[in-house]
This record gives structure tokens, C-alpha cells and sequence, in this order.
């Protein structure tokens, strides 16, 4: 009887314990699965029903207040804002008003991608009034370890508080845009600061994107900048915006030294004109020329453009002239001589020159040897102003139409588009997308059919 009955009670052990490890089973297959438990399905949120992956990439384009609040939903949540692919997007802009709240955000968020800082005064800035929150904001920022990936910051007059970060923060940076501003050069005292700023920018090691913008005031010293040529040995993409003010010397050596010593690790390179200086100067391209892993050029056109024959890997062209720049005969010739390289390109982005005067079949010309011949593998094309005839602009659309691997067309700020002009790539077999952004349209009554037989044709997006 004793026997039977110690049966019975492991029987019955065995019985109870039997739902206990399958719930345990299940919930370490939906663990791996990255699906949530039953009891979540019921009582949790609405969104509770989606895999891990799925939930990452929705948390991911939230704002970075709304990722701190996920975090508080459930369990689960916190697990995945906790992960960084939750912030891939996330962004925090600080400002003199907001600064507040925007450190109270960076004190709890892990890892941002971008901070912004370029419209934060700081305390020591001339003309100033001592606010009390941005003093305490640069107090508990100066205790803070780096909180983003990528730092946007501009320094002007006394900048020692924003140099101090540059120097606390720069060893975790991997993108950097620095705006040196116009006076900081000025004063004896500003100087040495942007000595100092430089040096430090030189020493990121982790640095692999660099925006800069150097408005070196007219009579300052120069010098300080060959620690970036020597420094920041991660650096791959440079982007220098030419400066507004007529320093028509230091600047260029600023970026010669840093094509030269770079030239074979750049693979994106951007020199972007201003109204002082229109044009990249001459001494630079051959030092252009040399970085010949370059696969990204944005420059202002010409006078070298045929340089770009020498850089067997370049995909993507952008071609950036200022408004008051003098193009159209230089224009035609660069372009039509960098034949070999322009064939391989995949994207080409354009900003259409005014029209020539007498004679607008020339720009036709122009276009159609550009677009229709030489571009045959340009997958995404990029056109921006331009007022054109609408016989130019109707046979600029379709030599676009006629681009045989052209499958992305992006209008930008182009003039008295036709409804005959949308009926064009409607009716084109090839393209994908197209996006048109502050363009400006004829209204006529066949514009609105044209739009709708061009929304069902192909992906369209209007800004």
C-alpha cells in the first residue's frame, strides 16, 4: 500500500511539473524566435503581437522622447531601447531656449546619433545675457561622457566651453561638423583657441566624416591647420564649405593639405563654392586628381573638371555651381571631356546653368550629350532650376526618359513644369521613382490627370 501510494504522488509530481517545462520550452523557443509570450498577447500593447526586429524598427524613427517613454511601457521594451539599433535615427537639437529639457534627454539617453549644438550660446559668448539654464547646461554637459556618434557644433568669438567638449568627447566621435565662425580669428585670443581646436580635431582617431567650415577673418594668421592633414588617421569623407569672406590663400591650404596627405583613403569628397569664391581653384585639382579612391565628388564647375578621368572608382558626381559662377562654354567642355568616367557613373546630380542667351537649342545640345550618351549606367539623376522653353525642357525629359538604366528622377526648384512634361514619364517603361520638390507647375486642366496617370505609373513624391 505504502509503495502504491508513493507512486500515486510521484505520478501526480510528474503531472504538475509536466506544464511547468513546456511553458519553460515555449518560452525559450519564442525567445529565440524573437516572439513574444502568450500572457503579452493578451495584456500587453497593441504592438506586442510583432517579432523583436520588427518592434527595433518602428523604436527606431521615435524621437528621442518617445524613446525614453517606450522604455517605461514593458519589460520587453526597455530590453529593446536598450539596444543601439534603437537609436540609429535618434537626434537631439540643443538650443539657448531648450537647453533644459535637451540635457535632461542626454543625461537618460544611451547612445544619440546626432547632437546639434551650433545654435547654443555659450557663456562666455560677447553679447550674452547670463542666463541661468545655459550656465547649468554647460555645467552638467562638461560632467557628461559623450552622448552621440556625431557632434554638430559651431564656435565663434570665445568658444573655450565648446573647445572643451571638442576635447572630451573627440575620441568617441566618428562624424564631426565644425563651423569656425568669422571673427573667431580676430583677437589674439581667438587664435590660439582655433590652434587649439584644430590640434584636437586632429587627434579624434575614431573620425571618419569631417564637414568643415573654416571663416578665417581677412589678416589673420595662418598655419594652424596641417595638424588635420597629419591627424585623424580614420578620416574617409571631407567636406569643406568655401568661405564667404576674400581669404583667397589660407584656405586652400588648409584643404591641400589634407588631399595630400588623405589622398588614399578619401573616398567622398565635397568643396562647396560660396559667392566669394565661385570656383574650386586651379592648384587643386591635381591634388583632386591623385585621391583615386575617391567614389563621391561634389564640386562646383569647371575649370578641371576633366580630372575626373583620372579616378577609375567614382560613382557619384555632383556637380554644385554657385549662382553667380559663369558656366555655360566651360560647362559643355568639362563636362564632355571626362567621357570615360562619366560612362560609369550610377548617380549624377546636376544644377541646371541659366539659359544661354540667343540660343537655347544649345543647352538642348548640351543636355543631350550629357544625359542620352555619355551617363549610361546613371541609376538616379538629379536636376535642379533651370527655366527653360518648354520645347528645352520637354526634350531635357526626354532624354531623361530615353537613359537606359535610369530607374530615380529628382526635379528640384525647376520651373513651369507642363502637364505634357508629367505625361512624358508617365509614359516612360524604366523609371521607379519620382520625386518633385518645390517645382513650380502651369495650371492647366489636364495637370491634374496627369498627376494621378503619373502616381499610378511609378512611385511619385511631392514636397
Amino acid at each position: 500500500m505504502a509503495g502504491a501510494r508513493k507512486g500515486k504522488k510521484k505520478g501526480a509530481k510528474a503531472a504538475q511539473d509536466a506544464p511547468v517545462a513546456a511553458s519553460a520550452k515555449g518560452k525559450a523557443a519564442r525567445a529565440q524566435e524573437g516572439t513574444p509570450p502568450k500572457e503579452q498577447l493578451h495584456d500587453g500593447p497593441s504592438l506586442a503581437v510583432l517579432p523583436d526586429a520588427v518592434l527595433l524598427q518602428i523604436l527606431s524613427w521615435l524621437p528621442v522622447e518617445d524613446l525614453l517613454r517606450a522604455a517605461r511601457v514593458c519589460r520587453r521594451w526597455r530590453k529593446l531601447t536598450a539596444r543601439p539599433e534603437a537609436w540609429r535615427h535618434a537626434d537631439v537639437v540643443m538650443t539657448s531656449s531648450t537647453c533644459k529639457k535637451q540635457v535632461w534627454l542626454l543625461e537618460r539617453a544611451p547612445q544619440l546619433r546626432l547632437l546639434d549644438m551650433s545654435g547654443l550660446a555659450t557663456a562666455d559668448d560677447w553679447g550674452f545675457e547670463h542666463d541661468e539654464a545655459v550656465w547649468d547646461a554647460w555645467e552638467r554637459l562638461d560632467c557628461m561622457d559623450c552622448p552621440a556618434r556625431q557632434l554638430d557644433i559651431r564656435v565663434e568669438r570665445d568658444g573655450c566651453a565648446k573647445i572643451g567638449l571638442l576635447e572630451k568627447w573627440g575620441p568617441k566621435l566618428e562624424r564631426l561638423k565644425l563651423r569656425l565662425g568669422t571673427w573667431f580669428s580676430q583677437f589674439g585670443r581667438e587664435r590660439g583657441q582655433l590652434h587649439v581646436a584644430i590640434k584636437e580635431v586632429g587627434k579624434m582617431d575614431l573620425l571618419t566624416h569631417l564637414d568643415l567650415t573654416y571663416e578665417l577673418h581677412k589678416g589673420a594668421h595662418g598655419g594652424y591647420d596641417k595638424e588635420l592633414g597629419k591627424g585623424c588617421p580614420s578620416l574617409v569623407s571631407f567636406t569643406f564649405h568655401f568661405p564667404t569672406v576674400q581669404d583667397y590663400k589660407h584656405w586652400k591650404e588648409v584643404v591641400l593639405d589634407v588631399l595630400t596627405h588623405k589622398s588614399g583613403q578619401l573616398t567622398e569628397l565635397a568643396l562647396l563654392a560660396s559667392d566669394k569664391c565661385p570656383e574650386v581653384p586651379a592648384e587643386l585639382w591635381p591634388a583632386i586628381g591623385r585621391c583615386t579612391q575617391l567614389r563621391r565628388l561634389a564640386v562646383p564647375t569647371p575649370p578641371g573638371l576633366a580630372v575626373v578621368g583620372q579616378l577609375p572608382l567614382l560613382r557619384d558626381l555632383s556637380l554644385q555651381p554657385s549662382k553667380n559662377a559663369s558656366l555655360p562654354r566651360k560647362t559643355r567642355e568639362a563636362l564632355l571631356s571626362g567621357h570615360a568616367v562619366l560612362g560609369a557613373l550610377q548617380r549624377l546630380e546636376l544644377q541646371l546653368p541659366p539659359p544661354m542667351r540667343g540660343s537655347a537649342d544649345r543647352m538642348a545640345a548640351l543636355l543631350d550629350e550629357l544625359l542620352s550618351r555619355i551617363c549610361s549606367e546613371v541609376r538616379c539623376l538629379s536636376l535642379t532650376g533651370g527655366c527653360y522653353p518648354a520645347a528645352v525642357m520637354a526634350g531635357l525629359l526626354k532624354d531623361v526618359t530615353r537613359m537606359p538604366a535610369l530607374t530615380e528622377l529628382r526635379l528640384c526648384a525647376v520651373k513651369d513644369i507642363e502637364s505634357e512634361h508629367l505625361g512624358q514619364l508617365a509614359a516612360s517603361g524604366r523609371l521607379k521613382v519620382v520625386c518633385l520638390k518645390d517645382i513650380s507647375m502651369k495650371l492647366e486642366a489636364s495637370l491634374e490627370s496627369s498627376l494621378s496617370a503619373l502616381g499610378r505609373s511609378l512611385h511619385l513624391k511631392i514636397h
